[in-house]
């Protein structure tokens, strides 16, 4: 009885708390990278189950788009194969639904304008077949690129379908171009190039780039740096369908604009939804009717939403996945060489030494990854300003420094409109440069704005800190004490608690005479039909010492309970602080004091004790791990990943009151099985009558 209510107790609790059970995932040849995330101690592996929610919640990275390569952080080209494998995709679907969108208005509106007249002629037959099958042919690529990041289709065959798709339509657009532009040469010309024309050259453009970037995506596959398949995250698969949405937005709005506002051609009203979708406003083109005026608002809504969408889900990639995994190959690669060369010269480090040492590798590490992260940001700022502002500075000709002052203020989307694009070539390169530059601007922005916000912040903690610093010291230690008492009468009051239940519990199975013990042996008796309690216990009987021996054996086990017990009490205080810096604070750094504390304590079989030295020493000594100098360098060392620290010793706690449990819980299942065993073998079965 006591010992099924027990069980039924654990259960419950591990119910509250138990990990949920994700979908399992292939850990390649990981195991000794992620080595810290799936062992709680040196030699007990985690479940399997339980790995995917361990790795997850204690890595800054979507670790599936890392174990999905066959090359590992700190190997050669890492990064460089691992950019190919998650973002080429990205970049295709970006360009695919972006060609598709312009291949359409270069389908709809005419390629040649009379020069004397100004108005549109039909373009050649030959021509208009050329541009209808190449539109056939790029959607065909993007929906079979759509289907390899859904997963509908094997990734060999979509990437081969979208490939073919994407070279023929460019294939087509080219000879459609050469057949068109003998119109506009010669002396006695007649025609000039509309936006359509340019809008089937820069279709070509980005037909070409598309498969340019598939094809690198296949050959990476080939030389097995990753499987067949596209090495993004369920998020990342959704932002073909945001940009797909984008391009059909686009067209609808550009569609409806030329209809509703006089005298604009498709490719000028596709360049106008850019500006209002963009919230650039350069205001050359202006709505004039009630109904013009209603779909303006109805569509620059919509396609500020889509293209916030768009925004936020690239950046998203770029913060999440691609910083932390170049992190980590950072620290990967300078651990290495740390640990190598300390090996070569047999220097023996201090557990101390060796967690500063790792500390002093990741902030470089973080420091380099920033460094680079600036250079990059300030070098895509200016490839865009500098090559729009060439281009425009001949397209409108302008003077290079009005094309510079135009660029800068729509690259930070002001546009006060006294420079605007007129001619069919700017208006075109307008719609492909301000789609491309003004979201990656946003997003660069973004994060300079979110490294000055985090700057600001620690600036004033630090001028409150120095100006209030009397007031300050007192809240803290104020706010210390409260929480010291509160945290001691918890404890004591906790303790108390299970003193008290282990005294009851305790007695209960000393007392011989109790009627809870005597009614939880003579159930078992009764279910089996065997002889009573009374004869079973009785001083002559067979089973009489085997019954007191188990007795006692199962009494000195419940004495000794009481330290596992306090161990979990002891886990469950330390949770109590780890849970508080998940929430408010989960890049929390934690000093090596509090590292070992907690490991210590998860890993006493681990430890030995040394002196500062490394010598073997009293129990009194410093206390480390076993087998290791320097752990912290080591393959086992936590901060050899890119973690977020309170949520991996989260996870380490939890699993280790979850393992004592299991423990209590089976040593009690074995002592109930030995129980009856014993009163099985001490007690025959009633003689069966003559009918049986």
């Amino acid at each position: 009885m006591i010992v099924n209510t027990f069980r039924s107790r654990v259960r419950e609790a591990q119910k509250i708390v138990a990990p949920q059970r994700l979908p399992t995932f292939a850990l390649n040849n990981y195991d000794d990278k992620l080595a810290p995330l799936l062992y709680h101690t040196r030699n007990v592996k985690v479940k399997h189950r339980d790995v995917p929610i361990v790795v997850k919640n204690s890595l800054e990275v979507p670790i599936s788009t890392v174990t999905n390569m066959n090359i590992r952080p700190g190997e050669p080209h890492f990064v460089f194969w691992y950019f190919i494998s998650s973002y080429f995709p990205l970049i295709s679907a970006c360009l695919g639904p972006l060609a598709n969108m312009i291949s359409i208005i270069a389908l709809i509106q005419h390629w040649r304008v009379e020069i004397v007249s100004g108005r549109e002629v039909r373009d050649p037959p030959p021509v208009v077949v050329l541009n209808s099958m190449s539109l056939v042919l790029g959607i065909l690529g993007n929906i079979s690129l759509l289907m390899n990041f859904s997963g509908a289709i094997k990734y060999l065959i979509t990437q081969w379908v979208s490939i073919f798709c994407f070279v023929s339509a460019s294939a087509m657009l080219i000879g459609a171009v050469l057949i068109t532009n003998r119109s506009y040469g010669g002396p006695d010309a007649r025609f000039s190039r509309s936006e359509g024309f340019w809008f089937a050259v820069f279709t070509i453009f980005y037909y070409f780039s598309c498969s340019i970037t598939l094809l690198v995506n296949f050959l990476g596959y080939k030389l097995n740096k990753y499987p067949a398949a596209f090495n993004l995250d369920t998020k990342q698969r959704t932002l073909m369908i945001y940009t797909i949405c984008f391009a059909a937005w686009s067209v609808i709005g550009s569609v409806i604009m030329a209809q509703m506002i006089d005298d604009l051609t498709y490719g000028s009203s596709l360049y106008y939804c850019t500006v209002s979708f963009l919230t650039i406003g350069l205001g050359d083109i202006l709505p004039k009717t009630s109904g013009a005026k209603v779909m303006v608002l109805i569509l620059s809504l919509g396609g500020v939403l889509i293209m916030g969408l768009i925004v936020a889900m690239i950046r998203q990639v770029v913060m999440t996945s691609g910083g932390p995994t170049i992190f980590w190959n950072i620290i990967e690669k300078e651990r290495e060489k740390q640990l190598m060369k300390l090996r070569s010269t047999h220097t023996r480090l201090t557990a101390d030494e060796a967690f500063h040492r790792m500390r002093m590798i990741r902030r470089r590490a973080h420091v380099h990854q920033l460094n680079v992260s600036l250079a990059s940001t300030v070098f895509i700022f200016l490839l865009f300003w500098l090559i729009g502002a060439t281009v425009f500075h001949f397209t409108e000709h302008w003077s290079y420094f009005n094309s510079v002052y135009f660029c800068f203020l729509c690259l930070i989307t002001i546009g006060y409109g006294d420079y605007a694009p007129t001619t069919p070539l700017g208006r075109v390169f307008f719609v492909s440069w301000a789609v491309s530059a003004v979201p990656l601007m946003t997003i660069l922005i973004s994060n300079v704005g979110d490294k000055l916000f985090e700057l600001a912040n620690h600036l004033s903690f630090i001028i409150s800190k120095a100006i209030f610093r009397d007031d300050f010291d007192n809240v803290v230690l104020v706010h210390r004490r409260e929480s010291m008492e509160i945290h001691d009468d918890m404890e004591s009051r906790v303790r108390k608690e299970e003193e008290e239940e282990d005294a009851e519990l305790s007695s209960s199975i000393h007392d011989e005479d109790s009627p809870s013990y005597k009614d939880d042996i003579q159930a078992m008796i009764s279910e089996t039909g065997f002889e009573p309690l009374q004869t079973l216990l009785s001083p002559g009987h067979i089973g009489s010492q085997e019954l007191k021996k188990v007795q006692e054996k199962i009494t000195t086990k419940m004495l000794n309970q009481k330290e596992t017990y306090e161990s979990i009490l002891s886990f469950l205080n330390q949770l109590k602080p780890l849970i508080s810096d998940s929430v408010e604070n989960p890049l929390k750094r934690y000093t090596h004091e509090e590292w070992q504390r907690i490991l210590l304590s998860l890993n006493k079989e681990d430890l030995i004790y040394s002196n500062p030295d490394g010598t073997d020493a009293s129990p009194l000594a410093v206390p480390q791990f076993k087998d290791e100098n320097y752990f912290w360098l080591s393959e086992r060392s936590p901060l050899r990943l890119p973690l977020k620290e309170p949520n991996y010793l989260i996870m380490k706690v939890f699993f280790k009151i979850e393992k004592d449990l299991n423990d209590l819980i089976d040593a009690e299942k074995a002592d109930m099985e030995n129980l009856r065993s014993v009163i099985s073998n001490a007690s025959p079965p009633p003689e069966r009558g003559p009918f049986y």
